[in-house]
């Protein structure tokens, strides 16, 4: 079978219905791509502590023990809650893409199915083959 070019506006507009979905993981994503960097800040921030008396140690440890357990917990809800979104959005567009191809296929003329390319062995492979559409929205 021959592979054509898939826009990406196409894929946009096939993939609408999802778009609050995917702007809630993209907030998500957001707050995950953010942990990392403040997790640096926060870091470079606590090291004053280890140069304080002993009783200040103690307790701005704590205090910033607390902060880096706060942003552990933010990145553990933050990625599962992206990659669930992303999914459900990812997908429902394969779906729709398969269903297209599908009523695509089953209007074709009956000559159309005589070509050793479009023999229904390849169709099914091809429709079933998710590859196919995530080298279009992943290239």
């Amino acid at each position: 079978m021959k592979r054509q070019k898939v826009s990406v506006k196409r894929l946009a507009k096939l993939n609408k219905p999802e778009v609050p979905v995917i702007l809630l993981g993209s907030i998500a994503a957001a707050v995950h791509g953010v942990t990392l960097p403040i997790f640096g800040l926060l870091l470079s921030s606590c090291i004053n502590t280890f140069y304080k008396p002993a009783a200040q140690l103690r307790k701005d440890s704590e205090f910033w023990s607390l902060l880096f357990l706060g942003l552990g917990f933010i990145t553990l809800v933050a990625l599962p809650v992206q990659n669930y979104l992303f999914g459900i959005a990812g997908g429902k567009l394969i779906e729709r893409i398969r269903s297209l191809t599908f009523k695509k296929v089953v209007h074709q003329e009956i000559s159309w199915f005589d070509h050793p390319s479009n023999s229904r062995y390849v169709m099914i492979i091809f429709t079933s083959n998710y590859e196919v559409v995530n080298s279009q929205v992943n290239p």
